[in-house]
């Protein structure tokens, strides 16, 4: 999910070109965001060591973030202001342990990606899947428990 033209920021973490030119300050501001805020997120949830960040314009209303589970990328919304980016960032790594735990897994077929949560495929509303729910009910939560570790960390 990382393209050519993005910009490396730091290690795994990538800012796309219109995200760069056109929203700079945001960009970086949710890059560094993401620098300090994930070995705390890994000390909250069972991820892997391997998930690259992307930060670049997402153009579906309502989507703030995403994850990509066959390259293992997060990508969030550049226009986000900090604290909605870093509930986005735990929203997202909720479904990166979700698909790491093999809880949440997606196959094509017919073209079409077919969701299953616990081995099940479900026929709900997008915002009424069992994984979406999850991953709202505990967003916030860790977003907070990452502010106060780094808090704690920085007296």
């Amino acid at each position: 999910m990382i393209k050519k033209t993005d910009i490396k920021i730091a290690r795994n973490i990538y800012v796309s070109y219109s995200a760069y030119s056109n929203y700079f300050k945001r960009s970086i501001n949710i890059a560094q965001m993401i620098q300090v805020a994930l070995p705390k997120f890994k000390e909250l949830l069972n991820l892997q060591g391997n998930i690259k960040f992307r930060i670049a314009p997402i153009r579906c209303t309502n989507t703030k973030g995403l994850y990509f589970p066959d390259s293992k990328t997060v990508v969030i919304d550049c226009r986000l202001y900090q604290e909605r980016a870093l509930v986005t960032l735990a929203h997202e790594l909720v479904h990166a342990e979700q698909y790491k735990e093999k809880r949440l897994q997606q196959k094509k077929r017919k073209g079409r990606w077919v969701y299953f949560w616990k081995g099940e495929h479900t026929r709900k509303k997008y915002w009424d899947q069992p994984w979406e729910i999850e991953a709202r009910r505990r967003q916030n939560k860790l977003a907070k428990e990452v502010v106060m570790m780094i808090a704690r960390y920085r007296e």
